[in-house]
């Protein structure tokens, strides 16, 4: 399965890539929003996963976009500041999932569901 992953830490992008990539997914890495919005439709990922803090377009203003574009991958917003109302805008902006980033086993378990089912 192909998964993009958008955050503007390296660190996190790099680790959650590895992982993926152990897991037999396809990643591809932007750094930001704007990088998003230029790579999706040449890439085709089934999910995509947005920081939901970047600068420039944070990751709500990126799945909107997206979703405008034309997008029907799943998405993920991915956060490490969990909080009820960006959950709730998150989900209404068509996110499939919310996910803390300490939360990674559920989103692990989530697109592993997907890939089986």
């Amino acid at each position: 399965m192909r998964v993009m992953i958008v955050d503007d830490h390296k660190g996190f992008r790099d680790w959650l890539g590895d992982t993926l990539a152990h897991r037999g997914h396809d990643c591809l890495y932007c750094h930001d929003g704007f990088s998003a919005l230029t790579s999706w439709s040449h890439w085709g990922p089934s999910w995509v996963l947005l920081d939901l803090r970047m600068p420039g377009l944070d990751g709500l203003e990126t799945l909107v976009a997206l979703r405008r574009a034309g997008c029907t991958a799943q998405v993920a917003i991915l956060t490490a500041h969990d909080d009820p109302e960006s959950h709730r805008r998150a989900l209404a902006s068509g996110a499939e999932a919310f996910f803390c980033k300490d939360s990674i086993p559920g989103l692990l378990a989530r697109i592993e569901a997907t890939t089986t089912g």
